[in-house]
This record gives structure tokens, C-alpha cells and sequence, in this order.
């Protein structure tokens, strides 16, 4: 099931400011990135988790 999260959300809020380190070309562990895309996953914020999974290594 897909459901966006509210900005008040703390998952919201972790992955924009995860979001916004990548971005800013700081380097992120993959193992940080990976618990919050399950996190969101379980959330059922499929498309935020997939935007994220997208910045893990191969």
C-alpha cells in the first residue's frame, strides 16, 4: 500500500534531511540510507523509499 507521510512525520523528516546531505554530495553509510528506505517501506511510503534505495550502492 502506498500512502504519502505528512511533513510532521519523523520518517518525512529523516529522509529530507538524509535527501538533503546526499545532495549536498556528503557522503552517507549505504547502511543508514537502507534502514530508512525499509522504514518508509513499512510506513507505506513506497515512492520515498525507492527515491532513496536509489542512492545505495550496486
Amino acid at each position: 500500500m502506498f500512502r504519502p507521510l505528512p511533513e510532521s512525520d519523523p520518517l518525512a523528516r529523516e529522509f529530507t534531511e538524509i535527501m538533503k546531505q546526499i545532495e549536498a554530495g556528503q557522503p552517507m553509510h549505504p547502511m543508514e540510507i537502507w534502514e530508512l528506505v525499509v522504514q518508509l517501506r513499512e510506513a507505506g511510503a513506497i515512492g520515498w523509499a525507492n527515491r532513496l534505495a536509489e542512492h545505495l550502492p550496486d
